[in-house]
């Protein structure tokens, strides 16, 4: 693991991209790529989400190796964990992404509406809740998830 890996803004920097390369995907299949299902859009907007939220535990400060063991992929747990206001966010939603993230992301369940993963919904959770981290470790940083 390099040192960045281990910084906040290194988790950042990796939900930054995650969070980019999601928007350069929908404008690619906005502009005639064929994909037959945005399972990978969700899942890169997703871990957008988890890093962000990592990223302020790190803040706080948990190893990288701690975020691992003690929470995974489970983005309530995360959202739980760290000391920002979430009451805001559509607790639904939250529960809803950490199943989607689970182990395993590009499985999904059978019993559960899948109306989070698109863009519309998905995409204003993963900016409120990068931006709110960033946020948090730096006021004054400025960065955008949009290409």
């Amino acid at each position: 693991m390099t040192e960045i890996e281990t910084t906040p803004f290194g988790f950042l920097t990796y939900a930054e991209s995650y969070g980019r390369a999601a928007f350069l995907l929908v404008r690619a299949i906005d502009e005639g790529a064929r994909m037959g299902w945005s399972a990978p859009v969700a899942t890169l907007a997703l871990h957008c989400i988890e890093l962000s939220l990592k990223s302020v535990l790190v803040k706080d400060g948990m190893a990288p190796s701690e975020l691992r063991q003690e929470y995974g992929h489970n983005i309530k747990k995360l959202f739980a964990a760290t000391p920002l206001d979430w009451s805001d966010v559509d607790t639904n939603a939250i529960d809803f992404n950490d199943d989607a993230l689970g182990p395993v992301p590009r499985y999904r369940r059978q019993d559960r509406p899948y109306n989070i993963l698109h863009k519309e919904r998905l995409f204003p959770l993963m900016e409120t809740v990068f931006h709110r981290c960033l946020r948090y470790i730096d006021q004054e940083a400025r960065r955008t998830l949009r290409p």
